[in-house]
């Protein structure tokens, strides 16, 4: 028997959720089906393994979430490779009850079906329940994922406790893996094909799995891009370069509009690496080339490079004619190398910044007014917050020294280009640069045997209560770069962790250490904690928050074992404290 005859029946991708009395719980599954209209009455297949199961058989009650094909890996990760019995689904994940109580989810969900259990078939490994649907809804017009588009498109695998997983099947899919040099994700099971690339992420087929971007260790969950501008001129120049290994496609897009070995000036706006990495190949192409750049960008070129090229040294206010146009140079240090500088065409009206107001997006569309200003806004937040953040004053300063400039356009070397929305990122960016936070708390935590993970939910009642916008943060399920951006855009910042081995849990060392570097100022901090004996974490935390010169009007709050109802209740008082703090 060819058991691939098997996955060529249709199939769509959902999350399935109950509830036992006050918990909640989730997961993926991929066989559901319509059995009667009128009733109408749907059919599901779960695994007895799962923990949805044990809930749903208890509740008698379900809802399906149909989700559409922009759902992102990680997301059906959450539901589809975690289990409800070691982490919380449901944190920081969009949902809401409807009139049976089970939790319908709202995030990337194109219709949701709430229903009542009427039976269940008894099928060995898994039942099948069969229910009464109660009510249904659509939430977009977006297209709803198929199996086979989790697999094709999205490259994602069956786990061993789906009802369509083949363990012959899956072995061919090993031996393929290792032939191919394919990556597998052991918390998602998501797998990355170089050949493919991975569109949804802006990654080209091609791309080894070593040349993915980590752009300062953080998540860039849109993609990125490395921007070159060419100007085409009686001298022509090329203003910055890209990766190394996207050199031959640069290279092939100057091509496409001029023969590459007549560039007569490349412009070095900033030496890192990832703008700077395909000089010396360009140079191969064009070795009569001039390298533009400032006094410290010849000092960091040659150390990296260990070049002699022929370079030319700029300055704040310095020009350089290349036929029409006259470029403009104006040093924008530590926003964010010293060497930073940018590159200003009064003719076209153009800034060239470099890094300075980018975002990683990667798209096919170029402008800001082809993408929504809150994505654009959150990409360009989190931008800054990871790299730019730490340099407020220098930041700042570069607005101040480009102020005068007639600009209709920004051209930065990440993302989209800039042109209806210029006035509203300077506004961001000069709000960030002078540590201005909104009227909103992050709790940042981990926790080891749930007490300090109920000390963090009292908080998040207590703030919440007061109306104030609350945003819980376990640093085992949340990238430490999405944390840092809520950090920047919020005034009250709670962290709390259990003590381990005489200090604080590793997730949260480890997060402190990236936060002491980017420096945010202007916070409202408090700590808390949990612990069996010992109990050096929260002293060890509140250490490093004072040592970043944070507001901290009330003593820590730690813990020995599970907290009682009073002390809960004390804390939720608290996060009310804060606020009034806050307010005052």
């Amino acid at each position: 028997m060819d058991e691939k005859t098997l996955h060529k029946i249709s199939y769509g991708l959902y999350i399935i959720s109950s509830k036992d009395k006050e918990k909640m719980n989730g997961q993926i599954a991929n066989v559901l089906f319509q059995i009667t209209s009128t009733p109408p009455q749907i059919a599901i297949s779960i695994n007895k393994e799962n923990l949805t199961y044990k809930y749903i058989k208890n509740s008698k009650v379900f809802a399906t979430s149909i989700l559409s094909e922009e759902t992102p890996m990680n997301f059906i990760g959450n539901f589809g490779f975690k289990t409800g019995r070691d982490i919380n689904k449901f944190e920081n994940i969009k949902y809401r009850t409807g009139i049976t109580n089970a939790p319908i989810i709202t995030d990337y969900t194109v219709g949701f079906i709430e229903a009542e259990v009427i039976n269940e078939i008894d099928l060995g490994t898994h039942s099948i329940f069969i229910a009464i649907v109660k009510d249904a809804q659509i939430l977009s017009d977006e297209k709803p994922m198929t199996y086979e588009y989790y697999h094709k498109v999205k490259g994602g695998v069956s786990p061993k406790t789906a009802p369509t997983y083949s363990s012959k099947i899956d072995k061919i899919n090993e031996k393929e893996e290792k032939k191919m040099d394919k990556y597998v994700c052991d918390v998602c099971g998501y797998v990355y094909d170089p050949e493919k690339g991975d569109s949804d992420n802006g990654i080209k087929p091609g791309t080894t799995f070593e040349n993915i971007s980590d752009e300062y260790g953080y998540l860039t969950n849109r993609g990125t891009t490395y921007n070159s501008y060419l100007i085409i001129d009686k001298k022509i120049t090329l203003v910055d370069t890209v990766k190394h290994y996207l050199f031959d496609e640069m290279l092939s897009r100057i091509s496409e509009i001029i023969d590459p070995s007549k560039i007569d000036y490349i412009v070095s706006n900033h030496v890192e690496m990832d703008h700077s990495g395909s000089i010396s190949k360009m140079l191969e192409i064009c070795p009569n080339a001039k390298i533009i750049t400032s006094t410290r960008g010849i000092k960091g070129l040659k150390r990296h490079y260990k070049k002699e090229w022929n370079f030319e040294v700029v300055k704040s206010g310095d020009t350089l004619n290349i036929g029409k146009r006259t470029l403009h140079f104006v040093e924008i240090p530590m926003v964010h190398w010293p060497d930073s500088m940018v590159t200003y065409s009064p003719e076209d009206k153009l800034l060239i910044p470099n890094d300075a107001f980018g975002q990683h997006i990667a798209s096919n569309l170029r402008f800001d007014d082809e993408i929504e200003w809150g994505i654009l806004k959150e990409e360009a937040a989190k931008y800054y917050a990871n790299i730019v953040m730490p340099y407020g004053s220098q930041v700042e300063k570069a607005i101040d020294a480009i102020s005068d400039l007639d600009i209709d356009m920004i051209a930065p070397s990440h993302g989209i280009i800039w042109k209806e929305k210029i006035s509203q990122i300077v506004d961001e960016y000069r709000k960030w640069a002078s540590y201005t936070s909104e009227n909103k708390a992050v709790i940042i935590y981990d926790s080891m045997w749930e007490s300090t993970k109920k000390i963090a939910y009292s908080l998040y009642g207590g703030l919440e209560e007061t109306g104030i916008n609350v945003v819980l943060r376990n640093l085992r399920t949340n990238h430490i770069s999405d944390i840092i951006t809520d950090v920047m855009t919020s005034k009250i910042i709670c962290l709390g962790s259990p003590t381990l081995n005489n200090t604080m849990m590793p997730t949260m060392s480890g997060f402190l250490t990236y936060l002491k570097g980017l420096r945010p100022k202007n916070k409202i901090g408090f700590v808390f904690g949990s612990y069996g004996w010992g109990g050096q974490a929260a002293g060890e935390i509140e250490k490093i928050i004072k040592d970043l010169s944070w507001d901290m009007p009330f003593e820590n709050i730690n813990l020995n074992f599970i907290p009682d109802e009073k002390e809960l209740a004390d804390i939720k008082k608290t996060g009310k404290k804060l606020v009034k703090y806050l307010k005052k």
